[in-house]
């Protein structure tokens, strides 16, 4: 494993280093829980926005930005479970969208934030993720839930929808 695991980081030539610290830093947070629908890779394992009475282990947030990105940079790697980890992370943020159509700043456990969002770079993450493995399925999915995030943001903003 450890051979497997030092071939992948030189396939990266001069950027090797860089592929190991970013992916020392996302693999570390990376946690199941059960009110989400598969593994996740929140931003911290110390920072709990989950509301209520819930067990500490079970504690965590997503944040928009940060998690699309979590999905972006470990989608570099090109083995099978980093795609599937990559995949899972973008489908639980993307379909954390609230009620009024955007994907929120931050959820956790249910809750969400109602008043904001950050821009909707989401689909730009998919875009590069269909790029590297070229699954349909994935775009089929979220493909609804990026566009209305989209449109929302032009209608909020005044550019129309």
């Amino acid at each position: 494993a450890a051979a497997a695991e030092a071939a992948v980081t030189a396939s990266f030539g001069q950027a090797s280093e860089i592929k190991e610290a970013v992916q020392a830093a996302v693999m570390w947070n990376a946690i199941y829980t059960p009110s989400e629908y598969g593994p996740v890779l929140p931003v911290s394992r110390a920072w709990d926005f989950v509301r209520g009475t819930h067990e500490p282990e079970w504690g965590y947030v997503l944040f928009g930005w940060d998690n699309l990105f979590a999905s972006y940079l470990l989608s570099a790697d090109p083995r099978p479970a980093a795609r599937d980890l990559a995949y899972s992370n973008l489908i639980q943020v993307v379909r954390s969208r609230t009620s009024r159509g955007f994907v929120p700043n931050y959820s956790a456990g249910g809750s969400k934030s109602a008043d904001r969002t950050e821009p909707p770079v989401g689909a730009r993450v998919l875009r590069e993720i269909y790029s590297r493995y070229g699954e349909a399925w994935l775009v089929q999915l979220l493909y609804g839930d990026l566009r209305g995030w989209s449109d929302w943001c032009l209608g909020a903003r005044g550019g129309g929808a």
